[in-house]
């Protein structure tokens, strides 16, 4: 109860009957720049200044998303600022969600967001990109392949899974005893430049990736009229 009351003085200190002791609260707030509110101002800007940038650049990528505002109306607890609809992959690593950080990612603010933020993430949307606009210590990009890659821009070079290509590929029809599956095979119809997507489920992406694209593949494919579960 005491805490609750102190904060609330903090924030409002014309609620403090001492004039003099009012006075040198809303001095140090104004002349704290690093947690006061003029300068947590300043950082709320400055974050949704870069969150907008990423959107801007992912809308002119052609890459669908949903932003925090409609995870939120849809229920969900714990989200990221962007949300991609479709995975992407960069440089090999599966890309679910986009996290835009307007700082400089030290160890103690990322271990911190690690445990409050991204984790939370990674089990609800799975793996997922960290964008620490300002620069980050190299040494805290260590959980690539537990699923969490780190940045200090949105990549460029991006392999997407395109659907209405991949379901140009005729499907193949395989039995299982009793019961029928139909597949679109290991390599879809899907290309960005000379590379396709089909080729990321090789050699150069993880178990866990793998198996993401083909159920994103299999739930694509269930709009066949032939398709039997």
């Amino acid at each position: 109860q005491l805490k609750l009351r102190v904060t609330q003085l903090l924030r409002n200190h014309s609620l403090i009957e001492d004039r003099d002791l009012a006075y040198e609260i809303f001095l140090a707030k104004v002349k704290d720049h690093g947690y006061g509110p003029i300068a947590e101002s300043i950082k709320q800007s400055i974050g949704e200044e870069y969150e907008q940038l990423a959107k801007d650049q992912l809308v002119s990528l052609g890459i669908p998303f949903s932003d925090e505002h409609v995870l939120r109306s849809r229920g969900y607890d714990k989200t990221p600022d962007i949300k991609l609809e479709v995975p992407i992959a960069v440089n090999g690593k599966i890309i679910n969600w986009i996290e835009s950080k307007a700082l400089f990612g030290d160890r103690e603010s990322h271990e911190g967001y690690l445990k409050d933020q991204f984790w939370s993430y990674w089990n609800r949307f799975g793996p997922g990109l960290v964008i620490y606009w300002f620069g980050y210590i190299k040494q805290l990009d260590n959980n690539q392949e537990a699923g969490i890659v780190l940045a200090d821009h949105l990549p460029t070079d991006i392999l997407f899974f395109q659907p209405d290509k991949a379901l140009t590929s005729k499907p193949t029809s395989t039995s299982l005893g009793d019961r029928s599956t139909n597949t679109l095979g290991d390599q879809p119809n899907t290309t960005l430049g000379d590379r396709s997507f089909g080729e990321l489920t090789g050699s150069s992406c993880s178990a866990v990736a793998a198996q993401q694209i083909k159920v994103k593949r299999v739930s694509l494919s269930k709009s066949f009229s032939d398709l039997t579960v």
